[in-house]
C-alpha cells in the first residue's frame, strides 16, 4: 500500500501539495490581476518536471498558471486574452463565407507574456509564433470559389492586420500553408494554388 501510494504520488502529487499550490496561486491573481474574476481552477502535478500547474477560467478565457524555471510563478493571462480576442475576429471572417467553418488563433509560448502584447500589433517575434487554424466545412480544393473563398478569407485576415502561419483546413484535413511572410505575396486566388497540398 505504501509502495502504490508513493508511486500515484510520484506520478501525480499528492493532494496536500495540490491544495497548497491552488492556495498560492490563488494569492499570486489576487496580488498580480486584482480586478479580474477567476471562477475556476483546477490543478495538474507535471511528473517530468515535477512540480504542479494550474488552469483557471474566467468568463471569457482559459489561461495557466506555473512554476518557471526560476521557482517562481508565471502565467500566460495576456496570451490567452489575446488567443481568445483573435479567435473571435477571425471566426467571423470565416463565418460571413462559410456558416458551419471555425477558426483558431494561438500563439505559441514566448517567453513574453506582458500587457504590452495586447497593446500593440503582433510584432515580427510573435508573428513567427503565431498560427491561424481556418475550418471549412467542405472540401473545396476541387472547386472554382474555392480558392476564392480561400482568398476571400486572407483578404479579411489581411484588413484586421492579423499576422500568423496559416493553415485552412477543409473537412478537417489541412490543405493549405501559407507562412506569415508568405501572406503579402499573394494577390490574387490564383496565387493560393502554389500553397496548396495533396
Amino acid at each position: 500500500m505504501i509502495i502504490t501510494f508513493t508511486t500515484y504520488s510520484y506520478l501525480f502529487g499528492t493532494p496536500w501539495g495540490k491544495h497548497a499550490f491552488s492556495n498560492q496561486v490563488t494569492k499570486y491573481m489576487v496580488s498580480k490581476y486584482p480586478d479580474v474574476k477567476v471562477i475556476g481552477q483546477s490543478v495538474q502535478y507535471e511528473f517530468k518536471q515535477m512540480r504542479y500547474s494550474s488552469t483557471l477560467t474566467t468568463e471569457e478565457i482559459e489561461f495557466h498558471v506555473r512554476v518557471n524555471n526560476n521557482g517562481t510563478l508565471e502565467d500566460d493571462y495576456y496570451l490567452s486574452t489575446l488567443n481568445t480576442k483573435l479567435t473571435k475576429v477571425l471566426t467571423s471572417l470565416v463565418k460571413n463565407v462559410d456558416q458551419e467553418g471555425n477558426a483558431r488563433f494561438i500563439i505559441e509560448e514566448t517567453n513574453n507574456d506582458d500587457k504590452a502584447i495586447l497593446q500593440s500589433e503582433l510584432t515580427p517575434v510573435l508573428q513567427a509564433h503565431s498560427k491561424i487554424f481556418i475550418y471549412l466545412s467542405k472540401d473545396i480544393t476541387n472547386d472554382e470559389n474555392g480558392l476564392q473563398t480561400c482568398y476571400k478569407i486572407l483578404e479579411g485576415i489581411k484588413s484586421k492586420k492579423i499576422d500568423g502561419n496559416i493553415v485552412f483546413f477543409f473537412q478537417k484535413l489541412p490543405k493549405v500553408f501559407i507562412g506569415y511572410k508568405q501572406m503579402q505575396e499573394i494577390y490574387t486566388a490564383e496565387d493560393i494554388k502554389k500553397y496548396l497540398k495533396n
